[in-house]
């Protein structure tokens, strides 16, 4: 049995363990609940399922609440107590299950939070991060990084799940019938929803494969310049890197003999977030999310899906089959459209000339009687000159003149060229009401 999920295990079946015996001595009942016979346990159990909350006094969501009910079978059926029954399923215990129902539809009703999936990378967000220095193979972080990238994208891998049980010989080289590079597994790994080997797959028929493209950052070929880089010595696939002021391209050696803590892997994404400057931080099992929302929003029938993922039902993708960041933008431009807005593909960054960049006051125009002065009259009037004609004609000479000026102005509209805005008005403080129309 894979290693994280025994201790994964065993902390749930613990935990819940402890709660149903303390809950006990709370009501002064026995606390060897494990000794009770399945009719007495069922009363025992349809009394715990309705009043059980947390310290706090709050309720327990409806996936904790299925933790622990199986939390406790579990326990149940381990040594040293090896009870035969099931409290999930035997008809014995149907009066505690009804209970158990009632309580799922209570905290329904009364709008428990619901699970928290982790998300996928939004498409952005990913285009940016395999731009990033972040992900620069040409140093020992960069290239780790970049390999544990591709390696949980192609292969579907939970967040911490088997990281640090991966070693030098996880991956094997292979050509397809065509002649195609690619990277697969050496071996079947026990997972979450698949805690034994897979023997019901002789021939490895879902075998996850990665391919190579050739070209800048060919996944194939990095991950084969990452193990020409590990030390000769440590089996670890995540081995510690060296300090990079202590690294040259050319050496042989970019890590050392001693792997990566699981802590430090387990948070890989969530640097990989900070340095990247990424919208948001992600974690590690956010690249499984991308993985399979990807392959669905690409038309991939939810069975095929499920053969490289290693979900068990269809029902299990349901969280991943939320709409893309793209098809979000489409259906709001599809209603905006129906209401007879303009819609734009993309939205223009504000820059030093654009109205989106100007104070609030200049927003909103006023409509005037009279056609707008132009920028030099207005200046000239509000410096006190007779003659408008004193102002220089040249722009510079009047950039000179504005300088440290401050003008006091009516509610007034003008237009402006956008190459002479910043030339005409730089260092000049308005006062009042203007608005300034930028002529492309």
């Amino acid at each position: 049995m894979c290693s994280v999920q025994a201790h994964s295990s065993i902390n749930s079946t613990l935990l819940f363990a402890y709660l149903i015996s303390d809950w006990c001595i709370a009501r002064e009942v026995d606390p060897n609940f494990e000794l009770l016979d399945p009719g007495e346990l069922c009363q025992l159990l349809r009394r715990f399922y309705a009043e059980v909350r947390r310290q706090d006094n709050t309720a327990y969501s409806a996936s904790s609440m299925r933790c622990m009910r199986a939390a406790i079978q579990r326990h149940l059926k381990s040594a040293p107590f090896n009870r035969s029954f099931n409290i999930m399923s035997d008809p014995v215990f149907n009066a505690a299950n009804k209970v158990y129902t009632g309580k799922l539809k209570l905290i329904k009703r009364e709008g428990s939070r619901p699970p928290k999936h982790k998300g996928s990378i939004a498409e952005g967000d990913l285009r940016k991060m395999m731009e990033s220095d972040a992900l620069e193979p040409s140093n020992p972080i960069g290239l780790q990084r970049l390999v544990f990238v591709y390696i949980a994208l192609h292969f579907c891998r939970r967040g911490r799940e088997g990281l640090h049980e991966l070693t030098k010989c996880s991956f094997n080289f292979k050509q397809d019938d065509q002649g195609l590079e690619y990277v697969t597994m050496a071996h079947l790994e026990s997972t979450k929803n698949h805690p034994g080997d897979l023997v019901n797959d002789p021939d490895n028929n879902n075998e996850r494969r990665m391919y190579a493209t050739g070209g800048e950052k060919c996944p194939v070929a990095t991950l084969r310049f990452y193990l020409s880089k590990l030390h000769p010595k440590q089996k670890a696939f995540y081995q510690r890197c060296k300090p990079l002021h202590k690294v040259k391209y050319c050496d042989q050696t970019w890590y050392e003999n001693a792997p990566i803590g699981k802590n430090y892997l387990g948070n890989f994404m969530s640097a990989i977030s900070e340095e990247a400057e990424l919208s948001k931080r992600y974690t590690n099992h956010c690249l499984r999310a991308t993985c399979i929302s990807t392959l669905l929003h690409a038309g991939l029938s939810r069975s095929e899906v499920r053969s490289l993922s290693g979900h068990r039902c269809d029902a299990s993708l349901d969280s991943y089959a939320q709409p893309s960041g793209q098809q979000k933008r489409a259906a709001s431009h599809l209603l905006q459209k129906a209401m007879g807005h303009q819609t734009v593909s993309t939205v223009p960054r504000p820059s030093s000339t654009s109205v989106g960049n100007l104070p609030s006051m200049f927003h909103q125009p006023h409509t005037l009687s009279r056609p707008p002065p132009s920028p030099r009259q207005i200046i000239t009037n509000q410096i006190g000159s007779s003659n408008p004609n004193s102002i220089p004609p040249n722009s510079s000479s009047m950039s000179m003149l504005c300088r440290s000026t401050t003008v006091t102005t009516p509610k007034l509209t003008f237009s402006v060229p956008s190459n002479e805005f910043s030339t005409l008005f730089s260092g000049c403080t308005f006062s009042g009401s203007v608005v300034i129309n930028i002529n492309k």
